[in-house]
């Protein structure tokens, strides 16, 4: 199969990476499933991007902090041309703040986003990739996961735990077709 039949959702394709990665993806003639939270209008303008680059695309809306509607995004961008074979989970969101001074909602909210999110959908798309024994799961993480950042506690331990979880699930699914 080549790269022209492959179907990819980028999560947060309505921000500026996921939208230029959906872009992207389309130039190579990948169908793209557009995720987006809250923002339709710039869920719309990421969808102009991928047909101009004489792509296909869909839309999809969903709250990436709930497990069940990461399900059910994977469950419907599979559905769009029956088939999921590659998953960017690029949705992020900061609090900056030192943590002296850091509410705990602003603890959990980037941990539900960044690392929770990106546990619930890379479980459920690996159900559909392992039977089809091909897949691959892209995580975005950050430098600062590395090198750190004064008042981005929160937001640093997300991306790092992210890292270590894209190194771990890379080793489980490693001899099954899928690359992580």
């Amino acid at each position: 199969m080549s790269l022209a039949e492959r179907v990819a959702l980028v999560t947060g394709a309505s921000g500026g990476i996921g939208s230029a990665i959906a872009a992207r993806l389309a130039r190579e003639g990948v169908g793209v499933v557009i995720h987006y939270h809250q923002n339709a209008d710039a869920a719309e303008r990421a969808m102009r991007r991928v047909l101009e680059a004489r792509g296909t695309a869909t839309i999809l809306q969903a709250d990436l902090t709930n497990a069940d509607a990461c399900r059910q995004l994977i469950e419907e961008a599979g559905g769009w041309k029956r088939r999921l074979d590659v998953l960017i989970n690029n949705s992020g969101l900061t609090r900056d703040g030192l943590l002296i001074r850091m509410r705990d909602q602003d603890w959990h909210e980037i941990m539900a986003l960044n690392l929770h999110a990106t546990f619930y959908l890379t479980r459920a798309a690996l159900r559909d990739m392992l039977r089809q024994r091909w897949g691959r799961i892209i995580n975005i993480s950050s430098i600062v996961a590395e090198v750190g950042n004064p008042g981005q506690a929160n937001y640093i331990a997300s991306k790092a735990a992210v890292i270590g979880f894209t190194k771990a699930v890379a080793k489980e699914v490693a001899g099954r077709g899928i690359t992580v």
